[in-house]
């Protein structure tokens, strides 16, 4: 563990701190298989089969405490949980920055906030810690990084996205921080510029998403209102006009 660690809000919570040291404690620290019922499962360094009744067996709390802070946890970015029929798979997300390394290397010593939501990411680069850059976010950043992701590859299923989103994440706090965006408007140009034949080609990350923002929200805008005045005059002259008065509204709902 990162001595940091005393610095962070989870440790003035007792049962979320010590479900979080569990997780780790848990976490696989090699490929193996384990048997789970009459399954073969596949767990990779910083997974863990989770089941709440046995983990609130061996942490001393009901099932129910268990389950919401492993929520919390996973809402917060620390933990990825995927489910299954009698099981479910969770991955410490950023699992190699907890791991101690004693090679002649630099050390990563990148943390993750838990119970805040910030999150932190040390990139290193070789020796030279003039190229190290912590990023930090909230979980709310993450998901329209995600969402925007997401997208991204329904057009495109063979798309270059990176596999880790923290840099993606940052931008989207720069966009709120710096650029006075609201989440709400960035969720709609996301998902606007994805549909539109021309954006979807050019908006491929949230770096170019920033960039691009004005012009993104000012061509959604317009193209909305356009669409908001050609329905208006559709259903004036499909039910009032051009000899078509015969047609009843409901036709035209339909």
């Amino acid at each position: 563990m990162h001595r940091s660690l005393l610095e962070k809000p989870i440790f003035t919570n007792d049962k979320l701190l010590k479900i979080w040291i569990w997780c780790l404690l848990k976490a696989s620290h090699k490929q193996h298989f384990q048997i789970v019922g009459r399954q073969k499962v596949e767990l990779r360094p910083g997974e863990f089969i989770f089941g709440r009744f046995a983990a609130a067996e061996e942490l001393g709390m009901p099932p129910t405490t268990v389950r919401d802070y492993m929520y919390l946890l996973r809402n917060n970015g620390s933990i990825v949980i995927k489910s299954a029929n009698k099981y479910s798979l969770v991955s410490i997300d950023n699992w190699e920055l907890y791991q101690s390394h004693t090679n002649n290397t630099a050390i990563k010593s990148a943390t993750k906030s838990t119970a805040d939501g910030q999150q932190m990411d040390t990139d290193k680069n070789g020796k030279n810690d003039k190229n190290n850059r912590i990023y930090t976010y909230s979980s709310s950043q993450m998901l329209l990084a995600e969402k925007l992701r997401d997208l991204i590859i329904k057009n495109n299923l063979n798309a270059k996205v990176p596999s880790k989103l923290e840099q993606w994440a940052n931008e989207i706090r720069l966009m709120i921080e710096r650029d006075s965006r609201q989440e709400a408007d960035i969720e709609k140009v996301i998902v606007w510029c994805q549909q539109d034949a021309f954006w979807k080609t050019n908006i491929l990350s949230t770096k170019k998403l920033r960039e691009k923002y004005d012009q993104l929200f000012l061509q959604m805008r317009r193209h909305q209102s356009q669409g908001e005045e050609r329905h208006g005059k559709s259903i004036l002259e499909t039910g009032f006009g051009n000899g078509r008065s015969d047609r009843s509204f409901t036709e035209y709902d339909q």
